[in-house]
């Protein structure tokens, strides 16, 4: 790296990048990526001139700027297939199940905060935002928009610093209610949510809770 340019890695004893970050004049301009022991991706991230991006909108600017870095295995995610009309969702396996709730448990580990309570907290009115979503006001709609589903609790998870004290989080962890008819409500409302951003639909497995990716 040269004058805060460049790229910075850290290596473990066995000469393996545990983590690499790209940088531009000193800002997180790139992939941010972090690496278990094993192999495993354990967190990555893009960046744009100091603010964190999703990875679709990382794609689009990499068409206009020339300073990002390009990544071979980065490619845009393929548009996920609807049930069709009147049908559901397949029931997950076992090993699927598994997996989320491996992934609901790290997530729920991971710098975290209710989401009306966080977004209110925003210094101004664009500093804590959800996802993509350009103010803090849109980012509270969505929020109060899972409540009025029938969310028990919502949870911005992964919050993220980005740059003039700004923060954002691309997750949320919706706790589900116990009843029947509110489940299958709040559980539609994170279907046509994923849906939009080309992610597959939920079914009711008995989850106590469900992750909704915003970016």
């Amino acid at each position: 790296m040269e004058h805060g340019t460049g790229v910075w890695k850290m290596w473990n004893d066995h000469e393996r990048a545990v983590m690499e970050t790209a940088m531009q004049n000193g800002a997180h301009h790139g992939r941010f990526r972090m690496v278990l022991e094993d192999g495993e991706i354990f967190a990555s991230s893009y960046w744009h001139h100091g603010r964190q991006v999703s990875q679709k909108r990382y794609l689009a600017l990499c068409e206009t700027d020339p300073t990002l870095p390009r990544y071979d295995n980065l490619r845009a995610a393929p548009k996920r297939r609807k049930p069709a009309p009147g049908k559901n969702p397949p029931e997950k396996s076992v090993e699927e199940r598994s997996r989320h709730d491996g992934l609901i448990a790290r997530l729920l580990n991971s710098r975290k905060a209710e989401a009306r309570i966080w977004l209110r907290s925003s210094p101004d009115e664009n500093a804590f935002t959800l996802g993509e979503l350009p103010t803090t006001r849109q980012s509270l709609e969505l929020a109060e928009e899972a409540y009025t589903a029938g969310a028990v609790t919502v949870l911005a998870v992964e919050i993220n610093d980005c740059e003039n004290g700004q923060q954002n989080s691309g997750k949320l962890v919706i706790e589900l209610p116990k009843a029947k008819a509110k489940r299958k409500r709040i559980i539609a409302w994170v279907n046509e949510q994923a849906e939009l951003q080309g992610f597959d639909p939920e079914s009711d497995n008995g989850e106590t809770h469900l992750f909704l990716p915003l970016d």
